[in-house]
């Protein structure tokens, strides 16, 4: 299967993340009320795993379009974004159409594709190729305008930032963490590890005597904003406020490091209260994507 002409696909490369930026940020200008924004640093954190192409325009020589995928378990996830001016070409269901071939080349059983709720276009060709919806994922957002409130931490639970050589124990907390959570597929530590970027000073892991009981992990910027990457909390410490005091701990650091905006993603159907949570501290919806699903 190829693109419509003049395009061409090809396998994405690093010489691509400027490019590949540049249309994710298009594509969020276009469909999202508070857009994120895509550096080749943000690009290159997403390709560390992923398969992905890139179609590029043969008169103008530059990516219009690019796809990524990335097998989790039993299920390829992939995402897939045109540039808004070349909508309507043929680009986007062969990108669905790479997908779908990229999925069972991997051997998975379903796959997953991602689009921005405000799409119409995107959730009308996706649905079209046999996809379902079967869940949305929200950013949510938060504006401080003065310092946030301390945490007050469930009776015998510290906190402190990652020490060096502790990033096996926070992957153990982080899978665990997150076990039971829709769409989650273990990842071994090697590959967890090349996957991320830590910042030891904005990583935290709340303790309860020996064991960790939360980690929130946290970032001065990424996709254009101060960002929770990560909150979790462990099972047998739910429900004590753990949750809440990780989440002030983790804007107050920020706001000590000058951030005013922060963010972070949440699954909407979220079973452990956290959309709630979120809303009770005074974050707001600021985007949402849906996600469709259909079998291999």
């Amino acid at each position: 299967m190829r693109p419509p002409a003049p395009f061409t696909a090809r396998p994405a490369t690093p010489a691509d993340a400027a490019g590949i930026a540049a249309v994710a940020t298009a594509c969020e200008a276009a469909f999202s009320p508070e857009p994120l924004r895509f550096g080749e640093r943000e690009i290159e954190l997403e390709q560390r795993r992923a398969t992905a192409a890139v179609v590029v325009d043969d008169e103008e020589g530059r990516v219009v379009a690019y796809g990524r995928a990335l097998r989790r378990g039993d299920t390829l996830d992939a995402e897939a974004a045109v540039l808004p001016a070349f909508t309507g070409r043929g680009i986007g269901a062969f990108l669905v159409g790479w997908a779908e071939a990229t999925g069972g080349d991997l051997g998975a059983r379903a796959l997953r594709l991602a689009a921005l709720a405000r799409d119409d276009a995107a959730r009308e060709l996706l649905e079209e190729r046999g996809l379902s919806y079967v869940r949305s994922f929200y950013r949510m957002m938060i504006d401080l305008d003065e310092p946030p409130p301390a945490p007050a931490w469930p009776d015998g639970v510290t906190v402190d930032r990652l020490r060096a050589g502790e990033e096996r124990v926070l992957h153990e907390a982080i899978e665990d963490s997150f076990a039971e959570h829709w769409g989650h597929a273990p990842r071994d530590f090697d590959e967890w590890l090349r996957s991320v970027e830590l910042e030891p000073e904005l990583t935290f892991l709340a303790r309860e005597g020996d064991e960790v009981a939360g980690v929130s992990v946290c970032h001065r910027e990424l996709y254009g904003t101060a960002l929770v990457g990560i909150l979790g909390v462990r099972k047998p410490w739910r429900g004590r406020g753990l949750g809440r005091a990780l989440l002030r701990h983790s804007f107050r650091a920020l706001y000590g490091a000058g951030k005013r905006r922060i963010g972070l993603g949440v699954d909407a159907g979220n079973e452990t209260g956290a959309v709630a949570l979120y809303e009770s501290v005074g974050m707001w919806i600021a985007g949402q994507d849906d996600v469709y699903e259909k079998r291999l």
